[in-house]
């Protein structure tokens, strides 16, 4: 109930996250000439009217209007129209300014945005309005859609993202060559619209949202051994790719480039994107290093790409830089993104941390909406202060999804919503850059001959092989780092790095740029030449997208990097019979019911059963035969032999412990405003690596422990209260983690044996040997403390239960939204009471609050607040997997009253 209700408001909210979208580029498609290149001639007289003398004549001479010797320059103003220049040197005379009345007036009437009229004819002018920017946006998702659906079911090893990159060219394309100049249609006047988007906005509106959602998710464990192989790629990596693909544009190119723009274009194609090739390694199981080293250096390189890119950019344009200002400006973009991230990340989490309430269904979309805000805020931010906007997002979205996850109401639902954005984000922008490249290249604007057509393809291996040399020029110091990386690990990073939307998006950034730093227009050959580099970098991407991307697969198997192992095939085998055999005995259960009578038992035989034995799909009529007579349906890999399958076995364990980890987190179990949740998982992530020394998990954690420990009693020189609270907080964290640990030791305990088998004896002890080191440690631990965190543990477990029961009333209808509104209300009385008496007992603890002072915590002295439906069956009330969580509730406890936690004294 809880979840189709959060859906339910989430809906209204992705709907104004859209609209706010929508709005911001509708905004960008009413924006001035300069910005666009697409605004009625007599709007810019508007815009003149509507600004005083000094910033009319700043803005005119940007747009390339008017030049100080009040020259006109760039697009011309209509003759009918007054020049700018005029007003602001005192040439205008009465009958110009009469001129101007009636040309605005008569301009007002019909506007051509769409950039098809003609000044000299104004009847043929098209009105276009600003809502038809949705046409191309909505149709653009519904497209998104079917691709998404037919690829899933028929195409599944072709990339999403390509086939949309291919779509946006040909609509493009198609829009240039088919569409009706004199009257345009609507679907047409909306591909325009966006066609001339400007490339900030672009950047501004889709990047904070696909950078948050990939950061969102980035395992810390992973980050911090692959950290200083992705900062190398990232920053070096990208300044020796932009000088080498710069120096070959600018020595080999057909076109004569500067040596600056060739640069700029160099860095604009260090930038990675490898969202096709990450899914690829998602779905075919390679290893999670590689995942990080791929997807890690894509989120660093993407802002110090942006960084060379602005430096370059802004030379080719005259400007001046020094030594001194170029390792300057790139400081304060790198480290001033980073640090001004890391506040925006506290920031938010504190804000989620403050919207964390179960009970208040309303929290999951006060904390979706605080992420998206600070996507953004954090994007805009940064730019505004000349730091980098991309670095700052995604150190935010790091510190939030590394922190903050532990107090997501909805953790589930959290992370869908962002996949969500990323994916309306990702359709969105992939079509649109193939969109903006097909037009340019359809249009003939950049008047290219043959062979300047066709160096796209010696761009492309120039391309490839400048990758290499970074990839491999880096790696022996990256074999060192970590974990270390393989040759072949090596190739497929050289293959994957695509490029993809951010380098479309400056590509088209520099390519829109018509005035220096001087504010002089740019003379025809450096426009067209910056044309033919945004046609280069479109073909480029086109190439990594269509070659690279559906090929990644191939090479990963080839390389052999995504090999199974026999045992792990063999244990998937396994499990399928036992899937089989438990699908076998729930058919004889629900044959059996009077509802079912007379289905066709043939046809489930054939469909279900007897494909489910594995004698069809494996053929292994012996394995099954000897599994049926050894009962290995019940532990799937006791099939397994002795050697080497213990690593597998103990992956799986701790597997199990970091899910119930999770579980405990979600219910509230854990300590949410606190590193437990860190430390645990740390923990397992640590003895993931392991695995073929043994079950090291506890080893970990208790060596945390103690270092944690031992920092704590340093501070006795600080004074003594300081001393006393932090070693309580300590002595306190410390009882909350080994119980926890416990809790999920023995939940996993179970599943082993389970799974496992009674004959793998090895892990088992493993797994006893490491429960009973954290009860001897807990044993010589204090007794005030311990019993604390297991008088917090159990509240929570308690209060987890009762909210759990309200919910499955509501759920079964046997109460009303009002009524559970009411239940709610109670138990979040009683637990804020319990709350408060937890507090006084742990003052208590450290001789702040007397004793006798302290009310006594017992269930005995409970009070009844409202007595729960009787009519509630013990089958609504599900169990809890948590070792921690109260047990299922009886029928008899269902009709029972509902006891909240309450101080004696009230």
């Amino acid at each position: 109930m809880a979840t189709n209700l959060a859906l339910q408001r989430l809906t209204p909210l992705a709907a104004v996250l859209l609209c706010s979208v929508v709005s911001l580029s509708a905004g960008a498609f009413s924006m001035p000439e300069h910005c666009l290149g697409m605004s009625t001639k007599s709007e810019c007289v508007l815009w003149q009217k509507m600004l005083d003398g000094i910033e009319a004549n700043r803005m005119l001479k940007e747009m390339g209007y008017i030049h100080d010797d009040g020259e006109r320059r760039g697009r011309q103003l209509p003759e009918n129209e007054p020049s700018s220049a005029g007003n602001h040197s005192g040439g205008s005379s009465s009958s110009s300014s009469s001129s101007s009345s009636s040309s605005s007036s008569s301009s007002s009437s019909s506007s051509s945005e769409g950039g098809s009229a003609s000044g000299e004819d104004a009847s043929h002018e098209t009105h276009v309005h600003p809502h038809t920017a949705l046409l191309f946006m909505f149709s653009t998702v519904c497209f998104g859609c079917f691709i998404n659906w037919f690829l899933s079911r028929y195409m599944p090893s072709v990339p999403y993202t390509v086939v949309l990159y291919l779509l946006g060219m040909l609509m493009g394309a198609m829009e240039q060559v088919l569409k009706d100049k004199e009257n345009p249609a609507a679907f047409s006047q909306s591909i325009d619209m966006w066609i001339n988007i400007d490339p900030h906005m672009m950047l501004h509106a889709f990047l904070p949202a696909l950078l948050f959602g990939d950061s969102l998710s980035i395992n810390r464990h992973q980050l911090s051994k692959c950290l200083v192989s992705c900062t190398l790629l990232a920053t070096l990596g990208v300044l020796a790719g932009a000088f080498l693909t710069g120096a070959i544009m600018h020595s080999l190119s057909p076109k004569s480039l500067t040596f600056y723009e060739a640069c700029s274009a160099g860095s604009i194609l260090a930038a990675t994107d490898p969202v096709a090739v990450v899914a690829i390694l998602n779905s075919l199981g390679a290893s999670p290093k590689l995942n990080m080293l791929i997807s890690g250096e894509s989120l660093m390189n993407d802002g110090v790409a942006i960084v060379i890119y602005t430096v370059f950019q802004n030379l080719s344009l005259g400007q001046d830089y020094g030594a001194g200002d170029v390792i300057t400006y790139f400081l304060q973009l790198f480290l001033g993104g980073i640090g001004l991230g890391l506040g925006f990340g506290i920031v938010t989490y504190y804000a989620i941390m403050l919207a964390s309430n179960k009970m208040k269904h309303d929290d999951t979309l006060i904390q979706t909406g605080i992420m998206f805000a600070a996507a953004y805020l954090s994007f805009w931010v940064g730019e505004y202060l000349e730091v980098s906007g991309v670095l700052c997002t995604v150190v935010c979205s790091m510190v939030t999804g590394m922190y903050a996850q532990q107090m997501f109401v909805s953790r589930g639902l959290a992370l869908h919503v962002w996949h969500f954005a990323e994916f309306i984000g990702n359709t969105l922008l992939f079509v649109l850059a193939g969109t903006i490249i097909g037009a340019n290249f359809a249009s003939g604007d950049a008047h290219l001959r043959a062979m300047e057509v066709l160096w796209v393809a010696p761009l492309y291996l120039f391309g490839i092989v400048v990758r290499a040399v970074v990839v491999f020029g880096f790696f022996p110091c990256m074999a060192r780092l970590g974990d270390g990386l393989t040759w072949r690990e090596a190739s497929m990073m050289v293959w994957g790095g695509l490029r993809g939307a951010l380098g479309l998006a400056l590509a088209v950034d520099f390519a829109h740029t018509r005035t220096d730093k001087a504010g002089e227009a740019l003379d025809s050959d450096a426009i067209q030449r910056r044309k033919y580099i945004l046609f280069q970098i479109g073909m480029f991407t086109t190439l990594t997208l269509v070659v690279n991307a559906p090929t990644a697969g191939h090479l990963l198997r080839k390389l052999g990097i995504v090999r199974t192992t026999k045992a792990q095939d063999q244990m998937l085998r396994d499990h399928e019979m036992k899937l089989a055999s438990e699908s076998r005995k729930y058919y004889e259960r629900m044959a059996q019911i009077e509802n079912f009578e007379g289905h066709c038992k043939d046809d489930i035989e054939e469909y279900f059963l007897a494909a489910d034995d594995c004698k069809l799909h494996h053929g292994q009529e012996e394995d099954y035969q000897r599994a049926l007579s050894r009962n290995w349906l019940r532990h799937p890999t006791n099939m397994l032999s002795d050697g080497g399958e213990n690593s597998m076995r103990r992956g799986v364990v701790l597997r199990c412990m970091e899910a119930e980890y999770w579980k405990m987190a979600d219910r509230g179990l854990l300590p949410r405003d606190s590193e437990v949740l860190q430390d645990l998982t740390a923990a397992i992530d640590q003895a993931k690596d392991d695995v073929k020394l043994g079950l090291t998990d506890w080893k970990h954690l208790d060596d945390h422990l103690t270092f944690r420990a031992k920092c704590a009693a340093c501070t006795k020189y600080c004074g003594a209260t300081c001393f006393k609270y932090l070693m309580a907080e300590m002595e306190y964290l410390e009882a909350s983690e080994i119980l926890c640990y416990l809790h999920a030791a023995e939940a996993s305990r179970k599943q082993a044996k389970e799974h496992l088998g009674q004959g793998n004896t090895e892990v088992l002890e493993e797994l006893n040997e490491n429960i009973a080191s954290a009860r001897t440690r807990l044993a010589k631990m204090d007794g005030g403390q311990v019993s604390l965190a297991k008088t917090c543990q159990l509240s929570q477990a308690i209060l987890d239960f009762q909210r759990r029961m309200v919910e499955k009333w509501l759920e079964a209808g046997v109460l009303t939204a009002g009524e559970g509104h009411h239940m709610h209300e109670h138990i979040e009385a009683s637990a804020a009471r319990m709350h408060s008496c937890i507090w006084k007992r742990w003052n208590a603890l450290i001789g702040e609050v007397p004793s006798n002072q302290v009310v006594p915590i017992s269930l005995q002295q409970a009070t009844v607040q409202k007595p729960a439906p009787p009519t509630v069956s013990a089958s609504i009330i599900g169990q809890s997997p948590a070792v921690a969580v109260a047990p299922e509730a009886s029928e008899a406890e269902a009709s029972t009253p509902v006891l909240a936690l309450k101080p004696a004294s009230e």
